[in-house]
């Protein structure tokens, strides 16, 4: 892997996560899920995901709450649980978002590599952001499971990766407790825009 793609992560940086609904009281009335009930599933309960096998729990995050929202995939009017997810310790990850290109190809011991490296990443980068349908999802993860799993045993703590539903990026964290989720709250979806084109 390219230490150039590597991303530092401060501690006490925050990101959001989403579920859609809450929680509704004996009065009817509807309440935010709890915080602690905002991270990732426990193990016997954890689906596949774009960046981990089924049983196996990460924290997938976003750098905003629109794009938090966005990507559980609300319908208007829907309400929606966010809550803040805190950094407990620095974080190093991989960075699908901003990938540099190459300063120089002079002087490089395995230019090819290192240009096959990058585009590598930036595939993984547009895979990892893609929409998955739920009965394909099993079958779609796999590349981005095998890959994200090679970044995991080099060391890094997490992949930031676009959004393709959202203005902003995701984040996964490796280890769902190196962040403190608090501050559950409910907001209301209040707009969905969807465009076409034919197939």
């Amino acid at each position: 892997m390219l230490p150039m793609v590597g991303r530092g992560m401060s501690m006490g940086e925050r990101l959001f996560r989403a579920r859609q609904g809450g929680k509704t009281d004996d009065h009817g009335r509807l309440h935010p899920y709890p915080s602690d009930e905002m991270g990732a599933p426990p193990a016997d309960r954890c689906p596949s995901g774009r960046a981990n096998s089924r049983g196996i729990p990460v924290l997938y995050t976003a750098s905003d709450i629109a794009t938090a929202v966005a990507e559980i995939r609300p319908w208007k009017g829907a309400p929606v649980t966010v809550a803040d997810v805190i950094l407990n310790n620095g974080a190093r990850v991989v960075d699908l978002v901003d990938i540099p290109g190459l300063e120089s190809p002079f002087g490089r011991e395995n230019l090819k590599a290192d240009l096959d490296s990058l585009e590598m990443l930036g595939a993984l980068g547009h895979q990892l952001s893609q929409p998955v349908a739920p009965t394909d999802a099993e079958l779609e993860y796999v590349p981005t499971q095998y890959l994200a799993e090679l970044i995991r045993h080099s060391g890094y703590d997490g992949i930031r990766y676009p959004s393709a539903l959202g203005p902003g990026a995701n984040v996964v964290l490796f280890d769902p407790t190196s962040a403190t989720i608090a501050n559950a709250r409910l907001v209301r979806v209040t707009n969905v825009v969807y465009t076409t084109m034919e197939d």
